[in-house]
């Protein structure tokens, strides 16, 4: 058994050509991801939470 992951790209939908691409850690059980904060603002999304 090992540890799965997966490329992910974070896009703003008002804003298509704005996008973050981070590698992700696979949890089957999880309901949530987690972007670090200065990615998000980068590409112009307002963190929640």
């Amino acid at each position: 058994m090992g540890a799965t992951h997966v490329t992910v790209t974070i896009r703003n939908p008002a804003v298509p050509h704005r996008s973050w691409e981070g590698l992700f850690l696979v949890d089957t059980g999880a309901t949530d991801g987690l972007v670090p904060r200065p990615h998000l603002e980068a590409i112009i999304l307002m963190p929640k939470g």
